[in-house]
């Protein structure tokens, strides 16, 4: 959808108004999706531009946890 339609159906959301919508497709849509799962998973790339930033926080967050500690443990 353009910006401009996607402006016009919010507005008619925010309004209440009942929105249009092909029934047909949608059920189509739905049976491919349960046919074919693998049709909705996200590509590799994806996953690990998600989970790189994860990982190495909790690494992180695990390191100052280990030289705090190994700090209080030897007095330093």
């Amino acid at each position: 959808m353009a910006a401009e339609e996607l402006h016009v159906v919010g507005v008619k959301i925010k309004a209440g108004e009942h929105l249009a919508y092909d029934e047909a497709f949608i059920r189509k849509m739905a049976q491919t999706i349960q046919q074919n799962p693998k049709a909705t998973k996200m590509p590799l790339g994806c996953l690990i531009a998600v989970w790189a930033p994860i990982v190495i926080m909790v690494i992180l967050v695990i390191s100052v946890v280990s030289l705090f500690v190994y700090a209080k443990l030897n007095g330093l």
